[in-house]
Parts: C-alpha cells; sequence; structure tokens
C-alpha cells in the first residue's frame, strides 16, 4: 500500500472501515473506503475533512441487496482520490455530511430526488432537480430482475503481479 493510503488507513483505524488499494486509471480513484456501517459516515468525513481532502461527488448505486451510497473525495496537494461506499439502511436513509462538507448539499440533494435517499440531519432536503411533485419518482432505481450484485460491478482490489 503506498504511502498516502497508509496515512488514510491509520488516521480511519477504529471506524469499523476498510481500505483498498485501486489502479486510479482502472476506476478513476485510487483508494476504496468500504463503511461496514452508516453510523460511522459522519465520522469518516470529519477524519478526511482534517486531512485536508475535499468533496467531489456523492452519488448512489442501486445494487443487490441495498442502495449504496459513493461518496469521492480529493486532496489538492497530491494527486489522490478517494472513493467511500457505504450501504444505506433498510429505510434508504444516511447521515449527512453536509455540515462537514458544504459541497455536499447540493450532491445530497441530487441523489435524494434521483435515488430516493433521505440523508438524515440534512437541513433542506429539498428537490433540486425534480419538480417537488415528483418527490418519490426516484428515476435512477432499477427494477429487481435488472439487479447486479456489488460485486459483479465494483473493480477488484490491486494485487501485486
Amino acid at each position: 500500500m503506498n504511502e498516502i493510503n497508509q496515512e488514510l488507513a491509520r488516521a480511519l483505524s477504529g471506524l469499523d472501515a476498510s481500505i483498498k488499494e485501486q489502479a486510479y486509471s482502472d476506476c478513476g480513484y485510487h483508494a476504496e473506503v468500504r463503511l461496514a456501517r452508516p453510523e460511522t459516515l459522519r465520522e469518516t468525513a470529519r477524519v478526511l475533512y482534517r486531512l485536508e481532502y475535499f468533496i467531489g461527488f456523492v452519488t448512489a448505486c442501486h445494487t443487490e441487496p441495498c442502495i449504496q451510497g459513493l461518496y469521492q473525495f480529493a486532496r489538492y496537494d497530491v494527486n489522490h482520490r478517494i472513493m467511500v461506499r457505504c450501504d444505506a439502511d433498510e429505510n434508504k436513509a444516511l447521515p449527512t455530511i453536509s455540515d462537514i462538507f458544504q459541497g455536499a448539499d447540493w450532491h445530497e440533494r441530487e441523489t435524494r430526488d434521483f435515488f430516493g435517499i433521505t440523508f438524515e440531519g440534512h437541513p433542506n432536503l429539498e428537490p433540486l432537480l425534480l419538480d417537488p411533485s415528483d418527490r418519490d419518482l426516484t428515476p435512477l432505481l432499477k427494477s429487481e430482475k435488472k439487479l447486479k450484485s456489488i460485486d459483479d460491478i465494483f473493480v477488484p482490489e490491486v494485487t501485486d503481479e
């Protein structure tokens, strides 16, 4: 694992997170952080803020068995991007990080519009792109027969050859 990913692993130790080094050329990020529980998302965001990451985007992926929140962070001082993955709970909810990263505000609203994820604690989770009358439309959710498993769509861990 490279030095920056080792620093990240040390900073996130104790947060029930797994970190996999990735090849940027394969997936567009250098490390993938998988959170075991949504309750650790806010503390993970605080750690990344202290490490001077900025938020690139927030979105979701509708997979089997659940909807997964996807957060990409990067740094200005070094070429390093990370993807944080966290399963939404059974109510399609994740905690907001919009008070930690201001840029997450609109991204969380957009993700709510398209996937129906409720970002608990968000101060203004009003529709951003869809008409308010379409609040429950969730156009990016898939039908059961079209869902793939998480393992089928995410890039495997980089291995030394």
